[in-house]
């Protein structure tokens, strides 16, 4: 679609005009294959393998085809593709060569599939399709309720099941609050978002309760209170200005009191003792192994193996069954085992870039849609601590945390370009 925007100026001498056009929304088939893609990254089912491979493929081929908007985008979220680069350069000193350029490969066509997406969604698409993905999630994952609180379901734990819970709860809220859509979409999120919460409680996770509680008020207050400031100039700046401040008078005034243990305190509101469920003392085993390959680590998919000696330990301490891969429950600490103090420094940059780039856009930014990706994105931020998400390949929280920072980028793909174009008056 085009549209001509032409000033006033006589009919008999040229004028310069301004020609813009307007990227149509993204196919019916389009968004359905996003949809595909994010519910088999999303949850496991039988014979799931026979659908992601061949998406991949497929994202594969679209991203060739869109050669024109895939590559100036690629050139532009470069910082994504550094660790899956760096992933697939261990192979060279990594245990099996096969299983870590297969892991490598896998982190490199991740980011491609990210960029062919974004190059080709809006992101109130993205949103929308994160939404239909989890509702098929949840029909999915209905079956086994009852293990929801031991198993997680279909995906083996509570913590990953109950963290996914989270994502369709935050995209839920993202459409319903959302004006543009009909109240039939609107009403039918909220649904979804309530089954989804309903999922999550009765998972009994508390990390991620406690993050459905903050995903439903930021979500709730950036729609009541932050949409109308961001309509008054420079109004925003000030509220956030404000908001900093009195953070950090609260932090000082917790930190400098003796008598308080606000970190202790909130640790056992959950439930959870000093060691976070055990995690420290893998997280002192990881830096420990870690030291011992300092430069280069061990090289992708080169620590959880049988026939790795500390892994088997770490297993066995845990009270895992023998050969279970396992994590460090710090994507940190995961980076620096397997691809050294060199591909930490470089994971430390994707993971600072993603949250620069969404923070700066959504500060500019209007609507629900990337409101919905910086929540997202600190969701997954924060989770870097205790858990592995960011550090996976062909995985929704990954997939989300760099389409945060990539979505923003390809705005100016879904904006359409502007171009000058002299009118001159036809003879006669």
């Amino acid at each position: 679609m085009t549209s001509l925007s032409i000033p006033s100026a006589g009919a008999d001498r040229p004028v310069e005009a301004t020609l813009r056009a307007r990227t149509r929304p993204a196919p019916v088939w389009m968004q359905a294959l996003v949809s595909v893609w994010i519910l088999v990254t999303f949850v496991d089912f039988p014979l799931n393998e026979l659908v992601l491979y061949p998406c991949a493929l497929l994202f594969t081929a679209l991203y060739v085809l869109g050669k024109d908007t895939t590559l100036p985008l690629t050139f532009r979220c470069w910082p994504i593709l550094l660790v899956p680069f760096m992933s697939l350069a261990s192979s060279l000193w990594a245990p099996s060569l096969p299983d870590a350029f297969r892991a490598g490969t896998f982190h490199f066509l991740s980011a491609l599939i990210i960029i062919t997406v974004a190059a080709r969604l809006t992101q109130r698409e993205i949103v929308r399709a994160v939404l239909i993905a989890g509702v098929f999630a949840m029909i999915i994952a209905a079956p086994s309720i009852n293990t929801f609180e031991t198993t997680g379901g279909p995906y083996g734990s509570k913590n990953i099941f109950a963290i996914r819970m989270v994502v369709i709860l935050l995209a839920a809220l993202a459409v319903a609050y959302d004006r543009s859509y009909s109240l039939v979409w609107r009403f039918a999120a909220l649904g979804a978002g309530l089954v989804a919460l309903s999922f999550g409680i009765i998972a009994n996770s508390a990390t991620a309760l406690v993050f459905s509680i903050a995903a439903i008020a930021l979500m709730t207050a950036l729609w009541i209170v932050w949409q109308p400031i961001t309509r008054v100039r420079s109004l925003a700046g000030v509220v956030l200005v404000l908001t900093g401040i009195i953070a950090g008078v609260v932090t000082i005034v917790l930190l400098s009191n003796p008598q308080l243990s606000p970190f202790e305190d909130f640790l056992s509101a959950l439930g959870k003792d000093s060691t976070l469920t055990n995690r420290t003392w893998i997280w002192e085993a990881g830096e420990r192994i870690a030291r011992e390959n300092f430069w280069w680590g061990v090289g992708a998919e080169g620590f959880w193996r049988p026939e790795t000696g500390a892994a088997e330990t770490l297993n066995e301490l845990d009270h895992k069954a023998p050969g279970t891969k396992l994590s460090f429950h710090n994507a940190y600490i995961e980076t620096k085992v397997h691809i050294g103090i060199v591909g930490f420094g470089l994971f430390v940059f994707w993971v600072g870039w993603v949250m620069w780039t969404i923070t700066t856009h959504w500060m500019r930014g209007k609507g629900m849609a990337i409101s919905f990706f910086l929540i997202a994105a600190l969701i997954v931020y924060i989770s870097t601590f205790t858990e592995s998400y960011a550090s996976g390949a062909f995985d929704t929280l990954q997939f989300l945390f760099n389409s945060a920072a990539v979505s923003c980028l390809a705005l100016k793909y879904h904006n359409g370009r502007t171009h000058r174009v002299i009118l001159r008056p036809q003879p006669g």
